[in-house]
């Protein structure tokens, strides 16, 4: 009885003195954050706005707003014009949702919002600007590069970077990258609203937060944003299964503007952007923008050792797609699947298309010629369909009209899809197994 009443008293003696060291390496670890945050070396284009002052009537003062670049030939180190800046929101005009397309241009895309003014926003140099912009960024240290794939997996912070229409328009100049800008729908208390939550966001600590290319991105943060001044029956929806799955509709820059347009938020969709000569002087360049639309390239069919290639790269897509097929046709049959959560697992509601099953075209307009893109049939004929060997068939059609499309176009020139239509393969087999598990948990 003494032993274990003195080991009890030891043990619990024992855990007392971790759990004081633990506190102890914890406020340690919490003193010394800021400062490991300050030994990074960023990229030098981007910096995070801190407020100076608000008034009850929403006047802010912002510090560290990018209000352009300095001439230069070399780009990988730009260096910025920092200022102060003063924005009455009550004197904003319009709205711009703004996506500028990157390399891969079927896939990839930057989005951004351009707020409008009545009266010009003012630096603390009495330099004025008629716009003014929001950024969202996935915030890089000095010699770092952006990657899609990387974006995934906690590689980059992340900043709401602001700065004036002028400054983005030099740089997409400098960058050459066109701009297609939707003019948004929405009364003047919303756009109010929308600049004043803009900036609140964007004067938040974003110290070790980490950017994400689905669920904390350019795109997914800006529809988040029109959440915040929408009405119910306008609102995107942000999770197709609330924590499980994320509704990727809203964090896929090419849809954004069919997204845009289903919620009835497009006024008028504007001539495409396209930058002049990188040298333009600053207080021209607007006028070195024009609407010229870039021509397609000409699509012609692989050979020799790139089609033996192509041919392997779409025998594994193949495969890897059969294997799918059969987990949803078995789920089918079992009944551990439903349409609701077909429908749920591959079908984007809102942007009105099948996603992870989409084939992209060589060039963004011929994804019908060289592509595969399933839209509201598919949710049509699942509505119309009441038998499982029915569903069943049907997703064996719909995999098999996917392999055959897979398969034309990894043996055309152009971009090679194949990671991409893998990963998106992936992807969907994970979506099923969520589904699966999350209908047997509900159904216990």
């Amino acid at each position: 009885m003494f032993y274990q009443t003195e080991v009890n008293f030891m043990s619990k003696n024992y855990i007392g003195k971790s759990l004081v060291v633990l506190a102890a390496l914890l406020f340690v670890l919490s003193s010394i954050a800021p400062a490991m945050a300050e030994t990074f070396e960023w990229n030098t284009k981007q910096r995070p706005a801190q407020l100076i002052n608000k008034t009850d009537s929403g006047v802010y003062q912002i510090a560290n707003v990018r209000w352009g670049f300095q001439k230069s030939d070399d780009y990988s180190n730009l260096q910025p014009f920092w200022r102060n800046a003063t924005i009455d929101v009550n004197k904003i005009s319009d709205v711009l949702f703004i996506v500028k397309p990157f390399e891969p241009e079927w896939i990839a895309a930057h989005c951004l919002l351009i707020f409008k003014f009545s009266e010009p926003i003012v630096s603390d140099q009495n330099e004025k600007a008629d716009g003014f912009v929001l950024s969202i960024e996935a915030r890089l240290l000095k010699g770092q590069k952006y990657s899609l794939v990387q974006g995934n997996f906690g590689k980059f912070f992340i900043v709401y970077q602001l700065g004036t229409e002028a400054d983005y328009l030099q740089y997409s100049a400098i960058e050459k990258k066109r701009l297609i800008p939707y003019k948004l729908k929405l009364t003047h208390e919303q756009k109010v609203a929308l600049l004043k939550n803009t900036i609140e966001e964007s004067i938040k600590s974003r110290d070790g937060e980490k950017y994400n290319t689905i669920n904390n991105s350019c795109t997914n943060n800006l529809f988040i944003l029109l959440n915040t001044v929408l009405p119910k029956e306008q609102k995107f929806r942000e999770w197709i299964l609330k924590k499980v799955i994320y509704n990727v509709g809203i964090s896929f820059p090419r849809t954004a503007g069919k997204m845009l347009k289903k919620h009835k938020l497009v006024e008028e969709e504007l001539p495409i952007m396209t930058p002049g000569a990188p040298e333009a002087k600053l207080a021209s360049l607007a006028g070195e923008f024009n609407t010229a639309m870039s021509k397609g390239t000409a699509v012609n069919e692989l050979s020799g050792d790139a089609l033996v290639i192509a041919n392997k790269n779409a025998l594994s897509i193949s495969v890897k797609a059969d294997k799918i097929k059969a987990a949803f046709v078995d789920a089918i049959n079992e009944g551990t699947i439903t349409k609701e959560m077909i429908k749920n697992t591959m079908y984007d509601e809102d942007a009105e298309q099948l996603m992870g099953l989409f084939v992209p075209g060589v060039n963004p307009s011929e994804e019908e010629k060289t592509g595969f893109v399933v839209g509201a049939e598919f949710n049509e004929k699942l509505a119309a369909i009441n038998d499982n060997a029915t569903l069943a068939a049907y997703m064996g059609e719909l995999f098999d009209s996917y392999k055959a499309a897979a398969a034309k176009r990894l043996a055309l020139e152009g971009p090679d899809v194949s990671k991409y239509l893998d990963s998106n393969l992936n992807a969907l087999y994970k979506g099923l197994d969520k589904s699966v598990k999350y209908l047997k948990l509900n159904n216990r």
